[in-house]
């Protein structure tokens, strides 16, 4: 039997594929994502789509938390509240002062749809500061200008 990368990735949809690949072929390789995925109703460790962007996108996430369970000793727990509490960001205001108060750098938000409050969604799309850069039906990436 032949593994292929498919293996692995059983837990993501092919939309969700389908965003890191276009990822990984059209940002420059040193982008830095913010990923809003959940809406604050998921845990972080348990979200696929996080756990797999920096392997399948082959792009920094600045938000993942998988992996860092093995790096971060004694602060992990602090990590995964900081990073339970981005997820509950309504607007690009909290976006941006989450990430101004963890020396975050902005490149580019990466929105779910229909797993983040739509507040969000429209915070991000009427702002001056970010530049629309991919949307489909699962997913919208702003680029920060």
């Amino acid at each position: 039997m032949s593994i292929t990368k498919e293996f692995f990735v059983v837990s993501l949809k092919e939309p969700d594929r389908e965003v890191m690949a276009w990822v990984r072929m059209n940002t420059p390789e040193d982008a830095n994502f913010l990923l809003m995925t959940s809406g604050g109703q998921t845990n972080p460790m348990i979200d696929s789509f996080q756990e797999w962007f920096p392997a399948l996108a082959e792009r920094h996430s600045q938000n993942t938390l998988q992996g860092l369970e093995w790096t971060l000793g004694s602060r992990f727990y602090d990590t995964l509240l900081v990073f339970i509490d981005l997820q509950y960001c309504r607007d690009v205001t909290c976006l941006r002062n989450w990430a101004f108060n963890n020396d975050i750098q902005l490149d580019y938000v990466l929105l779910r749809v229909g797993h983040v409050p739509s507040e969000l969604i429209d915070s991000v799309q009427s702002d001056g500061g970010f530049q629309a850069v991919y949307e489909s039906d699962t997913t919208l990436i702003y680029k920060s200008k």
